[in-house]
């Protein structure tokens, strides 16, 4: 999806909209379940963004289904996270507008895109807390667990707290998860430390670990991450087949050549 929102940055300009989103994603993606469902039905029925986000969709609004895209609003918005939070804002709500989604989004491409400039974890932290409501479920969550790290507080006695006093019953639910994949940043000791403890944190994994590994990749670039995880992989971009109609980057190389390209267009727009 990520690049998919790559194509239509690169289609309208920084003015796309969020229903230029949504449009996109039912024309040239097959993804139905969850949030992506309802929002696909929303659109059908003639209701746009950020409608499209809320209307019969209380269970899903709260969970990580937005957070996880956070990325490409980073990588085009390199050390500037209010434009990335504007941009991550037009995203969320096409799927999970009016719940905590939304703010989940909001924080972690506001912390990536300033990471591309500092590598104070906490003061990232302290940073891209200041583009969410202070009353928020995520804001909380996430000032509770960078309060337990700073008071010594060790990892599993930090999670049974989290869990505690801001968990949920649904496994996506976003305030845990975006406590939880900051949990690597803060007590890993190492690119591999990090993802295992998050990992096995439990609940979103897919989500929280791969944010955790990305901000990692953001702030120490591919000599943090070592062979024996990135050789596996390898360089190239595998699109789902669900997803067509559109030219994505082939392999990281081109991947990275494309968003400085938006970033450089973005550079000579008035951000205010």
């Amino acid at each position: 999806l990520q690049v998919l929102w790559l194509d239509v940055a690169e289609k309208y300009g920084p003015d796309f909209t969020s229903d230029q989103l949504l449009e996109r994603f039912v024309t040239h993606c097959d993804y139905s379940p969850g949030e992506y469902a309802i929002m696909r039905k929303n659109w059908l029925r003639g209701i746009h963004a950020p409608a499209s986000g809320s209307f019969c969709n209380d269970y899903y609004t709260e969970g990580m289904g937005c957070p996880i895209r956070s990325e490409i609003w980073a990588a085009i918005c390199a050390g500037k996270p209010r434009l990335a939070a504007y941009f991550a804002w037009q995203d969320a709500v096409v799927d999970h507008a009016g719940g905590e989604g939304v703010f989940g989004e909001i924080f972690n491409a506001a912390l990536e895109a300033a990471a591309y400039e500092s590598d104070d974890i906490p003061a990232l932290i302290r940073e891209a807390l200041t583009y969410i409501p202070e009353n928020s479920r995520v804001y909380r969550s996430v000032s509770h667990m960078l309060a337990l790290y700073e008071d010594g507080v060790p990892l599993p006695e930090a999670r049974e707290i989290i869990l505690r006093e801001h968990g949920r019953n649904n496994f996506t639910d976003a305030p845990q998860n975006i406590a939880f994949e900051l949990a690597g940043l803060l007590w890993g000791e190492n690119f591999e430390d990090a993802i295992l403890k998050v990992v096995n944190l439990g609940y979103d994994t897919d989500c929280t670990v791969a944010t955790c590994g990305a901000i990692l990749g953001i702030l120490r670039g591919t000599a943090g991450i070592p062979e024996k995880w990135s050789a596996p992989i390898g360089d190239a971009i595998q699109v789902s087949a669900a997803i067509r109609g559109f030219t994505a980057p082939a392999d990281l190389d081109e991947l990275t050549r494309r968003c400085l390209a938006l970033y450089d267009k973005l550079a000579l727009e008035d951000e205010t």
